[in-house]
């Protein structure tokens, strides 16, 4: 089994720039001028066995961090029609018009024409089970471009996300850090603005990269991760063939991001990574093909995440992570999370917003933005309330839409002083009240929490904003017509048990 193992100062200096070959090889990777990757090439098999994964031990207790926002599933019961006739007359409510120029980045790209558009969507759990992204790539390659992921974020296994993977292995005893709950500012954080941390010898990660078809495209694949005070020993290894350990030396207070980068002799089914000892910090993993789509969309959400991660990170940091791969656009759905806090305070949400994007304007200087989010929210009323006044009842029925609406206009302030445009996602579910309307239309475009939406709405917001960025010459899907409300108040488990099939069985959203 190859081995790397600095001795010393010198050694550890070495380790950066040896290229260790398993047969002669000429690079084809772009890298950086200011890295050296370790690199490998091995020999792959496109036809690799599919994975199978071995049984795992009972999981560790959480960790702080995976601990740190895990709620309970809301609980009470659909509002029946007594509650919701104080609701507006369901109406398209109009959107802040945005100028061409600050969508310009999205425009796509002529065919044959060579060039790659390269978009990265930022967000909560609303983009993370990738309905939406997934019916974007609908759209596009309905108009015969080809569209693929190229960077995997450290969110694999991850409840309520969904990855581009055939199918992947985790053991349990990994801890996932996003930068958001950072007591700290210059977070060392990769393009999915978290780390996924593991201390435990043995622990794994296994990957296949084959598309749905099975057909494997990943030519080089480029591991990114963060060097520990303590060092770290891996080994990886394709296609069940050879495994390399690599003896990663203690970065302390490392400034730029390492990586280990392979070259297969052909294209990738199954990558494997276990750690054999030290701490080893997983920031994402690029995925390289010779053949490059015209559109790049890659996916970095997660449940639960809020738009402070991007002013606690080491924006320079990132920048280099992403030196040979920035992005033409940028999408930022967040909102929902940062409305979740009782009670809400609009100028500490406005200071952090600010300071967000700050952040992202020094990472991303050129790269046109959209701001996104959120959608609107409803709440599930107490079964016992009682009788309730008509005032008290639009406290309750629209307390979040009430926040929602707020954040709403702190993000067009201050998308307009940063260059980014900002669309609507409340309006477009008819504003305040939508979220109740939404999922009592046949079939729901909402979940049953009141906060998420079903597959069938994710995607109707997807036919909606594809044409707000100039991607579909369709018309926009309307909102739905008004649903005629219940004559009494519906339980929620009736109400979940009344949906179709397809959505009930497709989806069940992880609680924020």
């Amino acid at each position: 089994m190859p081995f790397f193992e600095p001795r010393g100062v010198n050694a550890a200096l070495l380790v950066r720039a040896t290229v260790f070959l398993l047969v002669p090889m000429l690079s084809t990777a772009a890298v950086a001028a200011d890295e050296s990757p370790v690199q490998l090439h091995a020999r792959s098999n496109p036809k690799a066995s599919d994975l199978v994964c071995p049984a795992t031990p009972a999981a560790a207790p959480p960790t702080s961090s995976s601990r740190a926002r895990r709620h309970r599933a809301p609980s009470g019961v659909m509002p029946g029609s007594a509650d919701l006739d104080i609701l507006p007359t369901m109406a398209s409510v109009p959107q802040e018009p945005i100028s061409p120029e600050l969508l310009e980045g999205f425009r796509l790209p002529n065919p044959g024409s060579g060039r790659v558009l390269r978009v990265g969507f930022w967000g909560d759990s609303h983009l993370a089970a990738a309905f939406l992204n997934e019916e974007l790539t609908r759209i596009l390659k309905s108009r015969k471009l080809e569209v693929a992921s190229t960077y995997l974020p450290p969110t694999v296994g991850r409840p309520g996300v969904r990855l581009p993977l055939r199918k992947h292995c985790l053991s349990a005893r990994w801890d996932f850090q996003p930068a958001y709950l950072s007591p700290t500012a210059g977070q060392r954080a990769g393009p999915a603005l978290a780390t996924l941390q593991a201390s435990t010898r043995g622990e794994f990660l296994w990957l296949d990269l084959r598309d749905q078809r099975k057909q494997a495209t990943v030519k080089r694949v480029r591991i990114f991760h963060l060097p520990s005070s303590r060092g770290a020993a891996v080994t990886v290894s394709m296609d069940g063939g050879r495994a390399y350990r690599i003896r990663i030396p203690k970065g302390g207070e490392a400034t730029h991001p390492e990586s280990i980068q392979i070259t297969a002799s052909e294209h990738v089914s199954t990558l494997k990574i276990q750690v054999s000892g030290g701490v080893f910090q997983l920031q994402g993993i690029q995925l390289m093909r010779d053949d490059r789509p015209q559109v790049e969309m890659d996916l970095f959400a997660f449940p639960s995440a809020t738009i402070r991660a991007w002013a606690m990170l080491d924006a320079d940091y990132l920048q280099d992570s992403l030196a040979d791969t920035t992005y033409d656009a940028v999408v930022l759905e967040y909102g929902t999370n940062e409305g979740n806090v009782d009670p809400f305070d609009a100028e500490r949400y406005a200071d952090t917003l600010e300071a967000a994007l700050s952040q992202f304007r020094q990472v991303f200087p050129a790269a046109s933005c959209l701001l996104m989010g959120p959608t609107d929210r409803g709440r599930l009323l107490p079964a016992s309330r009682g009788a309730m006044s008509r005032e008290a009842r639009s406290e309750q029925l629209l307390h979040h839409s009430r926040i929602h609406q707020s954040i709403v206009s702190i993000q067009r302030q201050a998308a307009a002083r940063h260059g980014c445009a900002q669309w609507d996602w409340q309006a477009y579910m008819g504003g305040m009240g939508g979220a109740y309307r939404w999922a009592l239309a046949k079939p729901p475009l909402a979940a049953h929490d009141l906060i998420h939406l079903t597959p069938a709405g994710y995607r109707q917001t997807a036919g909606a904003l594809a044409k707000v960025l100039g991607w579909d010459p369709v018309p926009a899907p309307a909102i739905p017509f008004e649903p005629t409300p219940p004559r009494s108040s519906v339980a929620f488990s009736s109400l979940a048990a009344a949906a179709s099939g397809e959505e009930k069985d497709e989806w069940t959203p992880h609680s924020d």
